[in-house]
């Protein structure tokens, strides 16, 4: 009977350090975020997806002058990041253009920039690369899968 008690007692402790260990992480996202707030140009308020989703952007006074992010990688904030310096006096918007929309996880990180537009499609494809509104493009990245 003692055995199960210091099973349970052991058990209940993983949980609780697994539980900490959750909250140091949430407290380390945040304090990265407050960097990046303090060193970058962000927003007050988290954007959400649906609001800078669009069909297209062909035409859109929203792209002009901007930059087409064809691809997706894990840590879309490590591209962003420079982009949003305050040192800029001017910021390039980006537009995300990828056959999915960023991750929840992925999209966290770059929530708090401002002028980040997502369109669904494929770099590969001429028809997508127009919905980016390609003809007003200051520049094209696109990422390797």
């Amino acid at each position: 009977m003692a055995l199960n008690k210091a099973r349970k007692l052991k058990n209940d402790d993983h949980l609780n350090w697994s539980a900490f260990s959750d909250i140091r992480r949430g407290q380390y996202i945040d304090s990265e975020q407050n960097k990046v707030r303090s060193n970058c140009h962000t927003v007050i308020k988290s954007i959400n997806l649906p609001d800078v989703t669009f069909k297209s952007m062909e035409s859109n006074i929203l792209a002009k002058n901007h930059i087409i992010l064809c691809g997706m990688a894990d840590n879309l904030s490590k591209f962003v990041i420079p982009l949003r310096s305050k040192h800029l006096t001017e910021l390039m918007p980006i537009v995300i253009l990828h056959t999915k929309p960023p991750t929840e996880k992925q999209w966290k990180f770059i929530a708090i920039f401002p002028e980040i537009y997502y369109v669904r499609g494929s770099g590969m494809s001429k028809i997508d690369l127009k919905k980016a509104n390609i003809m007003w493009a200051n520049n094209v990245v696109i990422l390797s899968s």
